[in-house]
């Protein structure tokens, strides 16, 4: 099978994306775990966790495809510094995932190559989906007012 080399460009591009997400995740998680918001910084761990999910399947088709394994630079992840800035650089970061799978699933699928074009299109869906919960909680703040929104989200002891 001839491989496409921008099908593995975009599949390490995916790579380094979920690496950077799921390290931003991560950084989030402890932070709100610090200020008393164990809800949400456990949905933060999950969401840290299904990003390594994501990187380890485009690792698993990038490897099948005998493509390279340099990913270039990851870059850095985008850490908020408030829970309003924390679901805001997340939204930014799954925004940005969504149009580069669709991007990726669109162009695999144009090179006959719909394995991958099915992979991304799937990891797409869950993106879609961390979309959908960020713009909830944001909506959440608009509704509630910021305090509102934090009251209902403190841990309790």
């Amino acid at each position: 099978m001839s491989t496409d080399s921008k099908v593995l460009e975009y599949l390490r591009k995916a790579i380094a994306s979920e690496f950077r997400a799921s390290s931003q995740y991560a950084l989030h998680a402890g932070a709100l775990e610090n200020w008393g918001y164990g809800g949400l910084a456990k949905h933060e761990r999950r969401e840290a966790k299904d990003e390594q999910g994501h990187a380890r399947r485009y690792i698993e088709r990038l490897t099948f495809l005998k493509g390279d394994m340099d990913v270039g630079d990851i870059g850095a992840p985008a850490v908020g510094n408030s829970v309003p800035e924390i679901l805001m650089s997340d939204l930014r970061a799954e925004r940005e995932a969504v149009a580069l799978y669709t991007e990726a699933a669109v162009h695999a699928r144009s090179v006959g190559d719909l394995v991958t074009a099915d992979l991304f299109e799937s990891i797409l869906a869950d993106e879609e989906g961390h979309v959908n919960w960020l713009e909830t909680q944001l909506g959440g703040i608009d509704a509630l007012g910021l305090q509102g929104y934090l009251q209902q989200q403190f841990d309790r002891a």
